[in-house]
């Protein structure tokens, strides 16, 4: 180990000692988040399997973003939590589920899927396609190839960005919720689970599987404090009866995909090897697009930030030929990192460039500490707002999608993806006010 990994390491290791002082447990944001980068600078500096060399650039990048992350957890939990902690009986709001839209959608949402990975079924078959071409026509081939092969009209394949897909992910956060404040898994859950299974069976995406599941455990000890022993032992039977058998299902799936896209290739990988490096890559592909940034003095002032939101807009004012400032440009950011680097000899990765390199772009070194900062914020108050209000079904379920762009930090800013951002803007037709005071009488 040299000295530079050493620093960073030890700076990243205190910081997460610091959190675990201050919190007392290993599940709030600030932790996973250190515990993610501290795993994957230290598999990728092992660079096994002959991982092609990296500089330690992105190494100093990512403790740069982490301290910034740091700051503005702890900047958000000491100016306003502290003010707030008096009030919070007082101010929370309470939620119900909005049963018949849920029900609805969950019709709709498990329809389309279902169709869909029939239509995939027949494409393979019919045209002799494997699992990773398939994967690869799903999210880098032409807008043509995904109509025949897919979804069979330009509308659905339209449909699947703007509602499908954000809802489905929505659905599932609500479904996680609704183990821990209803104490049970009801039946429209259940078609959520298997309209998400449908789902990988259209993409052939494997992290999803166990973003939920991490999404499910974290959530759980996150609202263990308001849980009674009867309650726990409600948890106990669900987890026994649902959620262990789902892991284990979702496991045997994981394996069985991971195999599939390796079958056909010439020089596949082992699912050690697999896992190893979709764990070790972020450090050397965002050292690849760093040095391509830099020498082509590529910079987005913050569009790439919210480029989620702008994508959104920008669906209606490109209708008349209008884009919003920065789109364009960062547009070709995000299409960029689709390129496939050789990370291994004779085995190609793309996209892992982690949510710094977005952070990066917009504003360089500056930006990378204080978009860190400001995500950090944001974490510190939905977890700290769902861990202490009790009842407040929104904020929870808020936090649930935050998790999910959290486990996946070491692939991209979730937030550059407009279906990110609509999942969040669905939320508030799933989930409406109460008209009554019945909680307020109690």
């Amino acid at each position: 180990m040299t000295m530079e990994l050493f620093t960073i390491l030890l700076v990243l290791f205190v910081l997460l000692l610091i959190s675990y002082m201050f919190e007392k447990n290993l599940y709030n944001p600030l932790s996973v988040f250190l515990i993610i980068w501290i795993i994957i600078i230290s598999l990728s500096n092992l660079r096994l399997y002959d991982m092609l060399p990296f500089s330690y650039r992105p190494c100093w990048i990512v403790l740069l973003g982490c301290f910034g992350y740091f700051v503005g957890y702890f900047f958000w939990k000491y100016s306003f939590s502290v003010k707030k902690a008096n009030n919070i009986n007082q101010n929370v709001k309470k939620y119900i589920f909005n049963d018949k839209a849920i029900k609805i959608i969950n019709i709709i949402l498990l329809l389309f899927y279902a169709i869909t990975a029939i239509r995939v079924f027949i494409s393979m078959r019919k045209y002799g396609i494997d699992y990773s071409a398939m994967r690869t026509l799903y999210v880098n081939g032409t807008k043509e190839q995904q109509v025949e092969l897919i979804f069979g009209s330009s509308l659905l394949q339209g449909l699947e960005l703007l509602f499908f897909k954000p809802m489905l992910f929505a659905m599932l956060s609500i479904s996680i919720a609704k183990v821990f404040t209803n104490m049970k898994i009801d039946k429209q859950s259940l078609i959520t689970v298997i309209t998400l299974l449908l789902n990988v069976a259209v993409n052939f995406g494997r992290i999803v599987l166990v973003q939920i599941a991490f999404c499910t455990i974290i959530t759980y000890f996150t609202m263990g404090n308001k849980f009674s022993l009867e309650e726990r032992k409600k948890i106990k039977r669900i987890v026994k009866k649902y959620v262990f058998p789902s892991f284990i299902i979702f496991l045997a799936i994981f394996m069985f995909l991971s195999s599939a896209r390796q079958s056909n290739r010439t020089n596949s990988l082992s699912f050690s090897e697999e896992l190893y490096s979709y764990l070790a890559i972020p450090i050397p592909i965002m050292d690849h697009w760093l040095d391509y940034v830099d020498q082509n003095q590529v910079q987005t002032y913050g569009a790439l930030y919210i480029k989620g939101g702008l994508s959104i807009i920008d669906t209606f004012t490109n209708k008349v030929g209008l884009h919003l400032p920065g789109y364009l440009r960062s547009t070709e950011v995000v299409n960029s990192t689709q390129t496939f680097l050789h990370i291994f000899p004779n085995h190609n990765y793309n996209a892992f460039t982690s949510l710094f390199y977005y952070f990066y772009v917009d504003w360089r070194h500056i930006g990378v500490f204080l978009g860190s900062a400001l995500y950090g914020i944001l974490m510190a108050a939905s977890y700290h707002k769902t861990k202490k209000e009790k009842g407040n079904l929104m904020s929870c379920v808020m936090y649930i999608m935050l998790l999910q762009g959290l486990l996946k930090c070491f692939v991209r800013w979730e937030f550059v993806q407009m279906s990110y951002f609509l999942s969040f803007m669905f939320l508030f037709f799933l989930i409406i006010k109460r008209k009554d005071n019945k909680y307020e009488k109690e």
